[in-house]
């Protein structure tokens, strides 16, 4: 059963704080990282606790029962920042400027590099509120490494919006949920290890709601990485190489949480995503 709390709701009201443990856990902040550039995280909400001893018998972190579940427009691909400079120049991508040509290569290489990450602890899938085929037409035009990974790979592209558009017409932030509890619903056994990576609220929702129906039923560590919203290009290189550090830390957790590569007095000296 989905919950019926509006997306965000309860998300919003728990943006404070710094969480000292998880900070230490993964290695993030530190003396090392001084004001105004220092790394740190803000946690949203703890789930709940999932502890070894909870069932007396051990997690087994293997490929049958993790799940990395990506977003694709503005947590993989710079979609906004890009529709903004198509704008901007007629319609056009500008295809000869070097410095966008660089960096769309650098988010190529360093997508690639957070798949193979995903891959090698377990099911990586994307599900997306596009429309089906766009995320094989975008990474063709702007990933064309990451794109080819996906193919030679047989990655899963779900589309949330083709799937369930039509049965929640008036609710675009239950598509992604229905799309979770699908693909997790015979997954895992009777332990499952989720990870979920999105800019949305609606992807946090997801999360939470397929968490609430799910560990009434079986063990499940649900854990919720929030990358910022509608980011420039430039700052989705920061976000995705701070990713490429934590990633493998964040999968072979074994609690419940949610995390946001968020932002402090940093941004003004134009570090504007900090884990």
């Amino acid at each position: 059963m989905l919950c019926d709390v509006e997306p965000g709701e309860e998300c919003r009201r728990n943006l404070e704080g710094v969480n000292d443990e998880l900070c230490e856990r993964f290695g993030w902040g530190g003396e090392k990282d001084k004001e105004p550039a220092r790394l740190y995280v803000h946690v949203l909400r703890r789930l709940r606790q999932e502890r070894d001893d909870k069932s007396g018998r051990k997690w087994k972190m293997d490929a049958a029962r993790n799940f990395v579940i990506f977003d694709w427009d503005d947590t993989i691909l710079a979609t906004t920042a890009l529709a903004d400079i198509s704008k901007a120049n007629t319609g056009q991508v500008p295809s000869g400027s070097q410095s966008l040509a660089t960096q769309l290569a650098d988010l190529d290489r360093t997508a690639v590099e957070i798949f193979e990450i995903a891959k090698r602890i377990g099911q990586a899938l994307i599900v997306t509120n596009s429309s089906a085929g766009w995320v094989e037409d975008s990474s063709r035009a702007f990933y064309p490494k990451l794109h080819k990974y996906l193919s030679d790979h047989n990655v899963q592209i779900i589309s949330a919006r083709d799937l369930y558009s039509q049965t929640c017409p008036d609710a675009p932030y239950r598509w992604k949920s229905s799309a979770f509890s699908e693909v997790l619903r015979e997954k895992g056994g009777d332990c499952l290890n989720v990870t979920v990576l999105g800019d949305c609220y609606s992807d946090q929702y997801a999360a939470h709601a397929v968490h609430r129906s799910i560990c009434d039923q079986r063990e499940i560590v649900m854990k919720f990485v929030k990358f910022r919203v509608r980011p420039t290009v430039s700052l989705l290189q920061k976000e995705l190489g701070l990713l490429t550090s934590s990633l493998e830390k964040i999968l072979n957790c074994k609690s419940s949480f949610d995390v946001c590569i968020s932002s402090s007095s940093a941004e003004a000296n134009g570090l504007q995503a900090s884990f």
